[in-house]
């Protein structure tokens, strides 16, 4: 009954936390455009015209294949069955299964907050996993402290609220590649191999950047290759038949790299991190800053790994301009990783050969290195937080390692004791998500925020909107949501190539005039990037004499900084 009482007890804590907080956080909408039912985001790769980023919007810089479509922008694949778009490649290194059971549920119910949903509960199926493997291979006891470790994480449970299916199916399978290599490696496995393979293969379809986390395991497995029982060894492995299964995996993002190769034109092309080239540049770039202390995207800052780890809530001050939390819990999170530091050395000093004392000396090697491979290729929070199912296992094998100092084994005083060390751990993770919302209530990027949204939705509704231009990159994805019966057209592809940033607006609002009910929607962008076009009054009235059109500002919304949304209704002469 301790394994199953404890891991109702994460559960239920889990969908407590997940129901009552982050809530003020709105759609992110680079997520949300590849779930969202319906044709891709209507994207311009230049305003005159205009041109279009790709398939099915006409004349469009995209390529068609028979039912395979290619484009500038999310999803970059598709396979188009008359009204389906089914993605197959998000971008250049994420691929579009891990939305498929978004997208269905989403083109039944409508609902974004559906979407939302179904990922919490996927969340707690993972939190549910992650218990049976501790319980099959290592003890009941840290197989609860694991789960409500989890169940509490701040950034596991902030991450299912905001984000897709990707980050979820990252996870899944670094814990299906774990159960595989334990399966083999203390079993015998049979099958090992093969899950082994399936795992990597999906995880590097799910995103590209699964790789650090097959590495840092990879590592981790051969440091510990002497870690193992004096038992018959497995079955050799199938190279060629695993290699095939990868492969097999790896085919929609193989086919859309070949698709964009040799279908989409050479120029114009949209400037994106959506692009492998884009994102190398990137990666170099912010290793540059990360080493010479120069500039990085304030979302990936050096200090996000010591905010991932003690205070999650502060990487909101730099990314988002909120104000700092009233709270901070890095005093808990310092307990809660001593108490792990205590329990790894102590398992390193014994050297007993069992499934668990190996298990977490393996996770003690492996969790850091995830973290470092994942930190050096993007610091932002969402991608550390892959990691947390790892660091979890750790927390929970620690702890009982810690406990088992003072307590017998398979005892309620040892369950006890290993609860007790949770408490730093879970205090922090609840305090943290109590305060979520009040701190994302604070931020200088409404844009964002779910009230922010509903309020830019509200706008266009109420003044009639039935086409909007945007500029504003943080609003793509979202208006396909959350108001599909008004057709969004978005610049930021154009705005990204360069060029002059009045012609560019000019041309927006020439084009915003040509049709009935026409508006340009202005935006104050959450960040600095090269997408963005954010006018003054002054810019946009200036831009509407030099095309012929007539602008007037229908409705406008302010915070402490001045506007930050300006709806402006525009018609021909």
């Amino acid at each position: 009954m301790i394994d199953t009482r404890a891991v109702a007890l994460a559960l239920l804590a889990y969908a407590v936390l997940a129901l009552s907080t982050v809530r003020a956080f709105g759609l992110a909408g680079e997520v949300a455009a590849g779930w969202t039912s319906g044709p891709p985001p209507k994207v311009a790769v230049a305003i005159e015209g205009p041109l279009w980023s790709g398939p099915p919007w006409e004349p469009g810089a995209g390529h068609a294949w028979g039912p395979l479509a290619a484009r500038q922008t999310r999803p970059v694949e598709t396979l188009d069955i008359g009204t389906v778009h089914l993605p197959l490649a998000v971008n250049g290194y994420t691929g579009g299964i891990a939305d498929w059971p978004a997208r269905l549920l989403y083109a039944v119910t409508g609902s974004a907050r559906a979407v939302v949903g179904l990922h919490v509960v996927l969340g707690g199926l993972l939190v549910l996993l992650v218990h049976r493997f501790l319980c099959i291979h290592a003890s009941a006891a840290s197989a609860g402290a694991a789960a409500v470790i989890l169940a509490t994480s701040w950034s596991f449970v902030f991450y299912r609220k905001v984000l897709g299916g990707t980050e979820l199916l990252l996870e899944a399978c670094a814990l299906l590649v774990l159960w595989a290599l334990w399966s083999r490696r203390w079993r015998g496995g049979r099958h090992g191999d093969l899950a082994l393979a399936l795992g990597l293969g999906i995880g590097l379809l799910a995103k590209v950047t699964f790789a650090a986390t097959a590495v840092a395991f990879a590592l981790a497995a051969w440091a510990t290759r002497w870690d193992r029982p004096s038992i018959q060894p497995p079955l050799p492995i199938r190279w060629l038949r695993d290699l095939g299964v990868v492969a097999a995996c790896l085919l929609p993002l193989g086919v859309a790299a070949v698709h964009a190769g040799l279908g989409l034109p050479a120029a114009p092309r949209i400037v994106s991190h959506d692009g492998l080239a884009f994102q190398a540049d990137r990666l170099a770039r912010g290793l540059d800053g990360l080493l010479s202390g120069g500039f990085a995207p304030a979302r990936e800052g050096g200090s996000n790994l010591l905010w991932f780890l003690a205070d999650p809530l502060r990487w909101f001050v730099p990314a988002l301009g909120a104000d700092p939390p009233a709270f901070s819990p890095w005093p808990l999170h310092v307990v809660g990783w001593l108490l792990v530091a205590w329990g790894v050395a102590r398992v390193w000093r014994r050297r007993e050969r069992s499934p668990q004392d190996a298990l977490l000396r393996w996770a003690s090697i492996a969790a850091p290195l995830q973290l470092g491979l994942l930190f050096l290729l993007n610091r932002d929070l969402h991608h550390l937080a892959q990691a947390s199912p790892t660091l979890a296992l750790l927390g929970g094998l620690a702890l009982e390692s810690v406990a088992a100092r003072f307590t017998p084994p398979r005892s309620w005083r040892r369950a006890t004791a290993v609860a007790l060390g949770c408490g730093a751990w879970v205090v922090a993770g609840v305090l943290s998500l109590a305060a979520t919302d009040r701190v994302i209530g604070t931020t200088r990027a409404p844009v964002v925020t779910r009230s922010g949204q509903a309020r830019i939705v509200e706008m266009l509704r109420q003044n009639g909107a039935q086409t909007v231009w945007t500029s504003e990159y943080d609003i793509y994805g979202v208006l396909e949501a959350l108001a599909p019966d008004v057709e969004a057209r978005h610049a930021w592809g154009a705005v990204s190539l360069g060029g002059d940033r009045a012609d560019l607006l000019a041309g927006i609002l020439r084009d915003a005039g040509r049709g009935p009910a026409g508006h340009y929607l202005a935006l104050r962008p959450s960040a600095r990037r090269i997408y963005d076009l954010y006018p003054s009054e002054t810019d946009v009235r200036a831009a509407a004499v030099e095309a012929g059109v007539r602008v007037e500002a229908v409705e406008s919304a302010s915070d402490r900084d001045g506007p930050w949304a300006i709806l402006w209704r525009v018609t021909a002469p």
